[in-house]
């Protein structure tokens, strides 16, 4: 998918912060403009947590006491 509607819906939805009122603006549907945001926001973590990951010596061990 082009990042460009992606990145619009989300810019429009943080300058009005309504995901309903950047549906409005763009005439599309408010499901249609949460996907775009919820896909660019995901697609953004997956290649930070891809890149902490791939880093040598970045494993946090974690003590259950």
């Amino acid at each position: 998918m082009d990042r460009f509607p992606c990145i619009d819906a989300f810019v429009r939805a943080a300058q009005t912060q309504s995901f309903a009122q950047a549906a409005r603006l763009r005439r599309l549907s408010k499901s249609v403009v949460t996907t775009r945001v919820l896909r660019q926001f995901i697609e953004s973590l997956g290649k930070a947590a891809l890149a902490g990951a791939s880093r040598p010596g970045t494993r946090r061990s974690s003590s259950v006491g």
